[in-house]
């Protein structure tokens, strides 16, 4: 059982989601970022009855997905959080999640006939019940999932706690028989495994969920083999992921040469519309000059007629005025001055006017040059629009057409396998129910725990814990030793709650780390991932000089994380850890998240800030 995904969602509110991955997977961040929330809502998904604290960020979501594989199957779990007494479980990733996906409604409460617990352990390998002594009178009581993943999960509290056991406990237990209990079953996976008596209400009850599923079983092959068809018709479009890959780029490099030549078009349309408005500004200068032009002939003529005047009146001898019939007097200027003034003045007028000549001619020239520029940029935008839309539009909707088909055959696939492994499961619950409708009386089947092989695994357990706590640099010699009565541990002939917390945490995760090696190495069926919030927060190590520098050791952390990242490789550990200079670098083998607390780079938290 390793985690994938663990998404939050609500209406009208964005999806806020982690991705894991097999290995090492480490969370990071400053206080009020989520990571606490992270690990509560895992557990809650996985049948906790705590919902995790509401913080303001959460407010508007109400339904928590947690993503699964288990032995290569993909299950997704959907618990919503203001009706938390169900669980919903269907056969695909959160993502392939529709209107067709098929739901199977399981019981957070272990007492309960479907109950998730007994969904969960069935899916870890438990087929019976467990039942491992309670109390000292010998009552029993069920191994549920709960109970087992306590073990695997462990909070802040509990790593940094000194008043309890390492072992986990269960507080309504006495004596902790229950824990002694389940650490034997845990180290040696045996213990009573009880299957129920069936009685005829029993029977009838599996006898309904019988039918119920063989219709289910009927629903999906019908389902499954019309998939199968449409697959058959579509195979032409059946490409490799580098096929589909070097596709995807194709459409993608089409997209970039639109692009490209639209914005061609637009870098024209700009420079037509600069051209244009200098056309304006040409053709208002022409007129204006026009204007000056004429208004300098005009001067020319009046000149012209004033001389032609005074030319004549100098040849008259005697004026008489028509008005008043008095002689006119005439100036004494001599016609040959006049003229020469009149001359002079038209030679100015005629240099003007022929700069302004010039200057009509210079902006006609111009004017010219712009309808020329001008032409030219319209047959390159209408060259560039005649290639984009009569040849690069259509080829890219071709193209996203066959590539549509291929996605759609892709996804076909996927259907497939969705289909195929739900019939698969639905077989195997058909095959249970199929037995439960036998009408047979089942005994207890006991299994008596030999003390000398629980001793030895106790052994094992504690020269597990000082390998380890020697790869982590714990100290120079080590020495554990179990002590069976307090349920702890003694490291170099002290106890653990006596080290500080720092110490006395990594102690603890070694000792999980070592209890699901042993499960492992003996077959015993636990979850294969681990999960720690915060257990680095309390270790501080001894600082080293370098130079002038005082620099903080992280030798304890950097041993962890090279073991961890090696041995993990096949299983899965969670880290949720808060941010200091521990984590200034990270090893790129780690599914490394870091919260920002900061809206303006990288992500704030698990539930980004709107």
């Amino acid at each position: 059982m390793i985690l994938n995904r663990i998404l939050l969602r609500g209406t009208d509110k964005k999806d806020s989601d982690l991705i894991f991955r097999t290995g090492v997977n480490l969370i990071t961040g400053g206080s009020d970022t989520g990571k606490t929330y992270v690990f509560d809502l895992i557990n809650y998904v996985l049948g906790s009855s705590t919902p995790p604290s509401q913080i303001n960020e959460s407010k508007g979501y109400n339904l928590a997905f947690l993503e699964l594989s288990i032995n290569g199957i993909i299950q997704t779990l959907i618990r919503p959080l203001d009706e938390p007494d169900e669980i919903k479980v269907c056969y695909c990733d959160i993502d392939s999640i529709n209107e067709n996906t098929v739901f199977i409604t399981y019981k957070v409460s272990t007492q309960a006939k479907n109950s998730l617990s007994k969904y969960l352990m069935e899916l870890l390998g438990y087929k019976e019940k467990i039942f491992l002594k309670s109390t000292v009178k010998n009552k029993e009581k069920q191994l549920t999932f709960r109970l087992l993943l306590k073990n695997f999960v462990i909070s802040e509290e509990k790593i940094t706690a000194k008043s309890e056991s390492i072992v986990e406990t269960e507080s309504s237990y006495p004596h902790m028989v229950f824990t002694r209990e389940k650490l034997k079953f845990l180290l040696t996976g045996l213990g009573n495994r009880k299957k129920s008596i069936k009685s005829k209400s029993v029977i009838g009850r599996a006898t309904d969920k019988l039918e119920l599923l063989q219709e289910l079983l009927i629903e999906a092959e019908q389902k499954l083999s019309g998939v199968k068809q449409n697959l058959e018709e579509n195979k032409a479009y059946e490409l490799s992921k580098e096929q589909i890959e070097k596709f995807s780029n194709e459409i993608i490099e089409i997209e970039n040469e639109i692009s490209i030549h639209k914005d061609r078009l637009n870098e024209n349309k700009e420079k037509l519309i600069n051209l244009q408005s200098e056309l304006v500004k040409a053709e208002q200068t022409v007129n204006r000059f026009g204007m000056l032009k004429k208004q300098y002939e005009t001067e020319m003529e009046r000149l012209d007629f004033v001389y032609e005047g005074e030319n004549y009146l100098a040849q008259i001898e005697k004026a008489i005025c028509p008005l008043c019939h008095s002689e006119i007097k005439k100036e004494q200027t001599s016609l040959e001055n006049i003229y020469n003034a009149f001359n002079s003045e038209k030679r100015k007028i005629a240099e003007k006017r022929m700069g302004i000549e010039d200057a009509i001619s210079d902006v006609n020239d111009r004017w010219q040059e712009i309808i020329f520029e001008m032409e030219r940029i319209n047959n390159h935008s209408r060259k560039i629009e005649d290639y984009y839309i009569n040849e690069l539009i259509p080829k890219l909707d071709n193209k996203k057409i066959d590539y549509n088909q291929v996605l759609t055959y892709s996804k076909l696939k996927t259907k497939v396998e969705i289909y195929e492994n739900e019939i698969v499961e639905l077989s195997k619950k058909i095959s249970k129910y199929e037995k439960m409708t036998d009408d047979t009386t089942s005994q207890d089947d006991e299994v008596n725990l030999d003390d000398t092989d629980y001793s030895n695994r106790l052994e094992e357990l504690c020269k597990n814990m000082k390998d380890l706590l020697e790869k982590f640099k714990f100290s120079d010699t080590i020495e554990v030793r179990f002590d069976s009565k307090e349920l702890d541990f003694y490291i170099n002939s002290q106890k653990r709650k006596a080290y500080g917390q720092g110490f006395s945490a990594l102690a603890y995760i070694s000792y999980v780390m070592s209890l699901k090696w042993i499960a492992d190495k003996y077959k015993v069926p636990t979850p294969n991932f681990i999960i720690f919030d915060s257990p680095f927060t309390s270790l501080t190590e001894g600082d080293e000089k370098k130079g002038k520098k005082i620099l903080k050791s992280n030798k304890m952390i950097d041993a962890f994380f090279e073991y961890a990242i090696k041995e993990y490789a096949n299983k899965q550990l969670i880290l949720i850890e808060n941010t200091d200079d521990k984590y200034d670098k990270v090893d790129p083998r780690v599914n490394y998240c870091h919260f920002s607390k900061n809206k303006n780079f990288g992500r704030y938290g698990f539930i980004n800030k709107s």
